[in-house]
């Protein structure tokens, strides 16, 4: 068992031998990257859809609520909207700004994994100074 580790290294000295070794270079680096960035913004997009602010269903409203919503409604356009309706638009406008926010960051994402094939890819024999 202890002269395994030395017939990898005879292996490797044997002329004609070199064995191709994987190269991490400036393209994994940006795939990561991106890779990242995209799962960060499609994880925002997906737990926001999720927890988008659902509007009031009349029918399952005690009666007492749903006569003050008729009474509302009997105002006109022109009145105010109620505090319950104001806090659901304001959720609403806050999911919707973050959703466009997450959504932006996931195409910055996408963008960069597309942009890491551009990038000429090391060949597996040629290291770099850092190894």
């Amino acid at each position: 068992m202890l002269g395994l580790a030395k017939l990898e290294e005879l292996l490797d000295e044997r002329p004609g031998s070199a064995r191709p070794k994987w190269a991490w270079g400036i393209r994994e680096a940006i795939l990561l990257l991106g890779g990242i960035v995209f799962l960060a913004g499609l994880a925002g997009v997906i737990w926001l859809w999720t927890t988008w602010p659902k509007s009031i269903d009349m029918l399952e409203l005690p009666p007492f609520e749903a006569m003050g919503i008729w009474d509302e409604f009997q105002q006109g356009i022109s009145a105010e909207p109620s505090l319950p309706e104001r806090r659901y638009l304001a959720a609403k406008r806050w999911h919707f700004q973050w959703l466009v926010a997450a959504g932006a960051v996931a195409i910055i994402g996408a963008l960069v994994i597309g942009s890491a094939f551009l990038v000429k890819p090391r060949p597996p024999g040629e290291t770099s100074s850092t190894d």
